[in-house]
């Protein structure tokens, strides 16, 4: 009876370690913690992605606490709550963002705490992000599915007329004939320029030199040119003197050809004056018989002295 005793005990104690060690083991692995003082620290998402209670927080790489509580607000966004085992400095700028844990699933909250700006936990919220997984990547090729098919088929059609373009060979003949003519044409212009290369450096050392003799030249001339320059100064100086005095002597000559045109003046009836000019011509004509008889018949002088 005492053993039968001494064997349900040992049962018992072994069924209790058991209990406690999965309990203990479920515990580690949802990463609960039994310390009532945690930290919580709230972010807000677009989507969550799949995230669910108990899974990984994790600040700079390393795990800091579990999500623990996940609630839908009014105005679509998606609110969690994080529970931290011990107080972690974050800033301003931190930055939340789901990702995935594992490759064929689980979740979890990557935190950079940033470096500006003071944070309370109490009172702030960080705003985060929600990565891309495989499931995304697989949704988002399905997307791109009909977009590919069209994309192919006008790669076909283009390789297609492609393959007409070249399929004669008339191309791909004429295209070898330029390249050939191209190649020739290059060592021609290889041999010219091998046979006349003293001619064309003669040529270069020439232009050199004149450049340089007409840069001497225009050194030279410069004091010349400075020179005669000042003589046109001084020309047209002078030249805004005369041209000052003539326009006063034409202002007299005007002045003389007015007053001609008055018939008060001798030079209006030298002029002008139609009468006195028929006297002058009639003068002159008798003056010139005079002196025809003259000296024709001589000159008799009779003189009376009174």
């Amino acid at each position: 009876m005492q053993q039968q005793r001494n064997t349900n005990f040992k049962v018992g104690i072994t069924v209790l370690v058991g209990l406690a060690v999965l309990i203990f083991g479920i515990g580690w692995a949802k990463s609960w913690n039994f310390n009532n003082a945690q930290h919580y620290l709230t972010a807000t998402f677009p989507t969550v992605s799949g995230l669910e209670r108990g899974d990984g927080v994790f600040i700079r790489g390393v795990r800091h606490g579990v999500v623990d509580q996940i609630t839908e607000s009014t105005n679509g966004t998606i609110i969690v709550r994080m529970a931290l085992t011990d107080a972690q400095p974050i800033h301003h700028d931190a930055t939340a963002i789901i990702s995935m844990l594992e490759l064929m699933g689980g979740k979890k909250v990557d935190i950079s705490p940033g470096s500006n700006g003071s944070f309370d936990l109490a009172r702030d919220t960080l705003i985060g992000t929600a990565g891309g997984d495989i499931s995304s990547l697989i949704s988002f090729a399905n997307s791109l599915a009909p977009t590919i098919d069209v994309i192919f088929h006008k790669v076909d059609t283009v390789l297609n007329s492609v393959n007409d373009l070249f399929g004669n060979g008339a191309l791909k003949q004429k295209t070898y004939a330029a390249l050939d003519n191209a190649a020739a044409t290059i060592a021609d212009l290889r041999t010219v320029i091998k046979e006349n290369r003293e001619t064309l450096s003669r040529t270069l050392q020439d232009v050199d030199r004149l450049a340089v003799e007409g840069s001497n030249a225009i050194i030279q001339l410069r004091p010349g040119v400075s020179s005669t320059l000042d003589t046109v100064k001084d020309f047209i100086h002078h030249s805004q003197g005369t041209l000052a005095r003539a326009d006063t002597l034409l202002a007299g000559i005007n002045q003389i050809l007015a007053e001609a045109r008055s018939n008060k003046s001798v030079l209006y009836k030298l002029t002008i004056d139609k009468e006195f000019s028929n006297k002058l011509d009639s003068m002159i004509q008798s003056a010139s018989q005079f002196i025809r008889q003259i000296k024709k018949n001589g000159m008799d002088v009779n003189v009376h002295v009174f």
